[in-house]
């Protein structure tokens, strides 16, 4: 754990956070692919952020992947209700 971990979990709670987050809204409740999901994984001497997605049978990863990436666009430049992502 680092200093930066809560402000890994506060990207992770405004992208992914079960049904608000971006993610959630854009992408899973939109059913633009099958599920896709991310969070902070804590370890001893590290932490990482991850994303995981799982295209529908007609769609390419890469497809998966550009949705993905225009999250973390709208995260980056703030393009998201501070409130209603934290509940």
């Amino acid at each position: 754990n680092s200093k930066e971990m809560p402000v890994l979990e506060v990207m992770a709670n405004v992208l992914n956070n079960g049904s608000t987050g971006l993610i959630d809204v854009n992408i899973n409740q939109a059913q633009k692919v099958l599920g896709v999901g991310g969070g902070v994984q804590a370890f001893t001497d590290h932490s990482c952020f991850l994303l995981t997605g799982r295209p529908k049978k007609s769609q390419s990863l890469e497809e998966v992947k550009e949705l993905l990436l225009e999250q973390i666009a709208k995260l980056k430049n703030g393009e998201f209700d501070d409130v209603e992502r934290l509940k």
